[in-house]
Parts: C-alpha cells; sequence; structure tokens
C-alpha cells in the first residue's frame, strides 16, 4: 500500500502542466497611449448628424437666393418701378408715407444715429473689456462677442457704401414717374443721374447686425434667439419703410440684406477656432492632450489640477 501511493504521488507530479507564464501588466501611474480606431464600412452616421452635416449649406443658399433675387428684381424692366408705384400718390405727386414723421425721420435719419451710437457704444465696451478689472470681470466673457460685431458690422457698411459710390442704380424719386428728372434704367445698364442708391444705406443700418446673430450663435449661445428675432424683425421693418416712403426700390433693400448677411457668414468661417472639428461635426482633441490612466481615473476627476 506504501509503495503504491508513492508511485501514485511521483506520477502525479510528472503529470502535472507546466504553470502559465504572468501577463506583463502596465505600471501604475503610466499611460498608454489611445490606439487609433479603424475605419469601418459598416459604420454609417445617423440621420439627425448627416442632417447637421447638410445643414451647414443653408446659410449660402440663402445668401445666394437672396443676392440672386435682388439682381432678378432689379433687372428685369419696369420691375422695381412697377412694385413702388403702389405707393405713389399721383395727385400730390409724392409717396404716401413720405409726409409722416416716423417715416421722413425716424426711419430715415434717426435710424442712421441710432445705428452710429450703438456701434460706438459697443466698441467702447470692447475697449473697456480689454482691462477687465474685478469689479467688471464678466465683461470679459463679451470680449470676442464685442470685437466679432463691431468689425463684422463695419465691414458690411464699408462694403456696402463702396458699391453705392460705384452704383448708376438711382432712387425712385430720381425717376420721371415719380416727380424727378431720370429715366428708369436695369441694374445692370448705365444707369441716368446721380445714382448712388443700390444697395440701400438706410436698410444697412438694420441689417448690419446680423453679425451680432452670428456672434451670439458662437458665444453667447443663451442670447442668440433674442437676437435673431429682433436683428430680423427691425431689418424687415426698416427695409419695408424705405420702399413705402419711396427712397429706395425693392433690390436696393435686398441687395443690402444680402452683402450684409455675407459678411458675417464669411468672417465667422475666418475666424479661429480653438477646437478643431471632424467630420460630421464632431470634436477632434486639441494636440497634447493628456490621457489618465485606467486605474487613475476616478483620481483624476477629483484632482483639481487636471481639471485645469
Amino acid at each position: 500500500m506504501g509503495n503504491y501511493s508513492h508511485i501514485t504521488s511521483t506520477s502525479g507530479m510528472g503529470s502535472s502542466a507546466p504553470s502559465e507564464q504572468p501577463r506583463s501588466a502596465t505600471p501604475l501611474g503610466r499611460a498608454e497611449p489611445p490606439r487609433p480606431v479603424q475605419a469601418s464600412s459598416n459604420l454609417r452616421p445617423s440621420a439627425r448628424t448627416l442632417f447637421r452635416h447638410a445643414a451647414r449649406y443653408w446659410e449660402p443658399a440663402g445668401i445666394a437666393i437672396l443676392a440672386g433675387a435682388a439682381l432678378w428684381v432689379g433687372q428685369v424692366p419696369n420691375l422695381d418701378e412697377a412694385l413702388a408705384i403702389y405707393f405713389f400718390d399721383h395727385r400730390h405727386v409724392n409717396f404716401l408715407f413720405s409726409d409722416y414723421w416716423l417715416w421722413a425721420e425716424l426711419f430715415d435719419s434717426g435710424i442712421k444715429w441710432l445705428a452710429v451710437l450703438l456701434w460706438n457704444l459697443l466698441a467702447l465696451l470692447w475697449l473697456r473689456s480689454l482691462f477687465h478689472p474685478p469689479r467688471r470681470a464678466d465683461l470679459k466673457s463679451w470680449r470676442a462677442f464685442l470685437l466679432f460685431t463691431v468689425t463684422a458690422s463695419l465691414l458690411s457698411l464699408v462694403l456696402t457704401f463702396g458699391l453705392r459710390n460705384f452704383s448708376p442704380h438711382v432712387c425712385p424719386a430720381q425717376l420721371e414717374t415719380f416727380g424727378g428728372a431720370a429715366a428708369y434704367a436695369p441694374l445692370s445698364s448705365p444707369g441716368p443721374g446721380s445714382g448712388g442708391c443700390f444697395p440701400s444705406g438706410h436698410a444697412a443700418a438694420a441689417f448690419m447686425w446680423i453679425a451680432a446673430v452670428y456672434a451670439g450663435r458662437r458665444w453667447k449661445p443663451e442670447w442668440f434667439r433674442r437676437l435673431l428675432a429682433v436683428i430680423a424683425l427691425s431689418g424687415l421693418t426698416v427695409g419695408a419703410a424705405e420702399i413705402l416712403a419711396g427712397r429706395h426700390f425693392l433690390s436696393q433693400v435686398l441687395g443690402t440684406a444680402s452683402i450684409c448677411w455675407f459678411i458675417p457668414w464669411a468672417y465667422a468661417h475666418w475666424w479661429p477656432s480653438k477646437k478643431p472639428k471632424t467630420a460630421f461635426g464632431q470634436t477632434a482633441p486639441l494636440a497634447g492632450t493628456a490621457y489618465p490612466a485606467p486605474g487613475r481615473r476616478a483620481q483624476a476627476a477629483d484632482s483639481p489640477s487636471l481639471i485645469r
């Protein structure tokens, strides 16, 4: 019995399987770099992601449609004149709303001085935000918003009045139909008279603030809807007032709206972004971003130095 037990124990030791080698573990505190995800043909973006990606093109399409409408209305013979004649009083030889104070003063010289006052106020606030003393530390968060709005609105005005200086298109009051001395001519042809009415300078005083809409969408999203509603309403009101008072044609107002929309749209694409975008609008990690080790994720969340 003892011999058999000795043989059994000896054979059991000889037949034991070789032990597995321990896996090499990553030392605690040393993070392995993330492996790039291989693209797969089976991965497809969702419908919502595709819609957001395609929504980038509705703005340039809208600008092109608005500019095309301005050129078409101004190019078709007598179309601008036919639209303006509905608001002209042949008995008194003036436009119906030209004698009212609201149209004659507020929407003429008043809207210009209001735009100048507002632009200077925003420029002074931007200069004030450069110093950001402790009592006005919250003004520092508006610095980029103010700088974008001031510069983009100024560029809109410069382009609008620059085109006016080279435009032969006349205003409604200068035409023979409305008591003037000039004859109507399409937008593309050399216009008679002094010209200088395309695009509308009065409407630019309201449409120039489309720059604030783009600034609000980027830096102050909580103000975006309010800015969009106020500026769209003011632009439509001032543009309609200019047409009703006979100071500008419809094509001239549409041309101003397309210019003041194009400038902040292009300026927003030129403005540098701190977070680069990848395909389908996903945010890419910045260069030099440190990834915490898997074992220390909980500690990294509580560490104030890593949060910064």
